[in-house]
């Protein structure tokens, strides 16, 4: 078995600009109505400022340069990662958790 460390993976991480601090509560429903409405498994969920995301002189977000960031752990998250308690997992596996 190779360590999770020594391979390459991908997970989907959705990075959000907001004008406003959100609650733990209002970031676990965006993280629960992302995951649920698009069909998708959420690794994270970052709420950033406005103008926190890389973007090209046309507006469009610098992808490589956002995920880079979100890696080295250089965002300036407004949000904090404990809030997401079932971070990585999906609805299904979350519901399953709360009901038991």
């Amino acid at each position: 078995m190779v360590p999770r460390n020594q391979i390459e993976f991908e997970e989907v991480v959705v990075v959000q600009e907001i004008r406003a601090e959100l609650s733990g509560d209002e970031t676990e429903t965006i993280f629960e109505q992302v995951s649920r409405h698009h069909g998708l498994r959420l690794y994270d969920l970052v709420l950033v400022p406005v103008g926190a995301i890389p973007r090209t002189s046309s507006g469009k977000v610098r992808r490589a340069q956002c995920r880079q960031l979100y890696i080295s752990g250089l965002l300036n998250r407004q949000n904090d990662p404990g809030d997401l308690r079932f971070l990585g997992l999906n609805v299904e596996a979350r519901a399953a958790l709360t009901t038991a």
